[in-house]
């Protein structure tokens, strides 16, 4: 079975690396906004699909999980199967996982400064670890996690959040840092 900590691990410390060779010349806020960036994405997607069963032997012994495409249909059964707090718990901490992309995109990239745009991207950047676990279960013949829309209308909530709080802030932003689309660079006293 392979574990996520090796992954985490191996990944951050290249990210770290990469960015300390490209940005040498001192600290970079758009460059460790960057790297803070990529270490969390890294860490999303091995929170969301490890540990990955490759032996034959472990696939017989885990569950398997029928992917749901009818909307709202989890949300229902937890609310309806689960303890009211462990089913917010559950809602919370999709919705919670995202709000750092949500965030993060609008700030970075050019597409996501606009709420079109940022909409958009939300939309793509909530279906794909959702994709990816549909994908790797397909591969592997069973679905080991739960594959469902309703993960993805959470996702898309929490990054909907942080593009909120992104905008909220942004006229802060725009006074105590230069926002382009290229680059920012902290303005001076």
């Amino acid at each position: 079975m392979l574990e996520a900590p090796f992954f985490l691990l191996i990944g951050s410390v290249l990210c770290i690396l990469i960015f300390a060779i490209k940005y040498r010349g001192g600290f970079n806020l758009k460059a460790f906004i960057y790297m803070t960036l990529c270490i969390y994405i890294l860490t999303l997607l091995i929170c969301l699909t490890f540990p990955l069963p490759l032996q034959q032997s472990l696939i017989a012994y885990l569950p398997s999980y029928k992917p749901v495409f009818a909307p709202f249909s989890d949300l229902r059964s937890w609310l309806a199967d689960l303890p009211f707090i462990t089913a917010i718990g559950m809602v919370t901490k999709r919705v919670l996982l995202f709000i750092p992309m949500g965030f993060f995109l609008p700030l970075l990239m050019p597409r996501a400064k606009s709420l079109g745009g940022s909409l958009q991207v939300g939309l793509l950047i909530a279906l794909v670890p959702e994709l990816l676990k549909y994908i790797i279960g397909l591969i592997l013949g069973t679905f080991y996690k739960a594959v469902s829309i309703d993960n993805v209308i959470l996702y898309f909530v929490g990054y909907l959040f942080g593009s909120l709080v992104f905008f909220v802030l942004r006229p802060w932003l725009n006074k105590s840092i230069r926002l382009s689309d290229y680059s920012f660079t902290i303005r001076g006293n």
